[in-house]
């Protein structure tokens, strides 16, 4: 069985096994192993992506420098981490195209509408104006800013990667770090920005934005 295993990850795929409590594991190709479970009739992952491989095992360009990140191409592929460091808890940064590009079979990058389900369920489940604190990891977030996890959803404050505007700092720096958590979906608002949620350490709302595809934000699939 584990001969299987090691061939399976080999070319490219996930390995998924589902435990007792009926949650589902993830092995990337780096060895990353990842929980996920179910929420409603949806499947998430509880982990931020931190694969540094495409799943036909293609290196993910890895970018450490902040004025690296911040000349990258509107539609550049590109991963980071929270101080260069992939052991950090808070997974990697994607710009979308990557996000898009690394996902596993049987699973994707979240469409807007998979967002709001998820929303709603939880809006019909006791968390009207609070699907946020939901969602938050009850340890993590700034100033006792804690959710109540009440799904298993595990959501950590990770920040992203690029600002678009104008900074006395570089604006490829990684910011909101501790404070919110900002995922990708998978639907264009434009030709140059797509939806996002995310969540604040201020807020018990599950909110949703907009941003260029050149950002670097985090990344929960959810089961096909």
């Amino acid at each position: 069985m584990k001969k299987i295993l090691i061939l399976i990850i080999s070319i490219g795929l996930i390995a998924c096994e589902k435990d007792e409590n009926t949650t589902e594991k993830l092995t990337d190709l780096d060895g990353n192993t990842y929980k996920a479970v179910t929420i409603g009739n949806q499947t998430w992952m509880t982990e931020n992506l931190k694969t540094t491989h495409y799943p036909d095992g293609t290196e993910i360009p890895e970018i450490t420098e902040c004025e690296d990140w911040q000349s990258l191409g509107a539609n550049a592929e590109a991963i980071s981490f929270y101080e260069n460091d992939s052991e950090k808890q808070y997974g990697g940064y994607y710009t979308y195209a990557a996000a898009v590009k690394a996902c596993p079979e049987g699973w994707h990058l979240p469409t807007k509408n998979e967002w709001d389900e998820l929303e709603i369920y939880l809006y019909n489940n006791g968390f009207n104006g609070a699907e946020g604190t939901a969602l938050k990891a009850n340890s993590g977030w700034y100033d006792n800013g804690n959710g109540t996890d009440d799904f298993g959803f595990l959501a950590l404050p990770g920040g992203r990667r690029y600002r678009n505007m104008i900074s006395s700092d570089c604006i490829g720096q990684s910011y909101d770090v501790g404070e919110v958590g900002y995922w990708w979906s998978s639907t264009e608002y434009d030709n140059n920005f797509i939806y996002y949620r995310w969540l604040s350490y201020s807020l018990e709302e599950f909110k949703e934005s907009t941003d260029v595809k050149k950002s670097g934000l985090s990344v929960r699939y959810v089961k096909d």
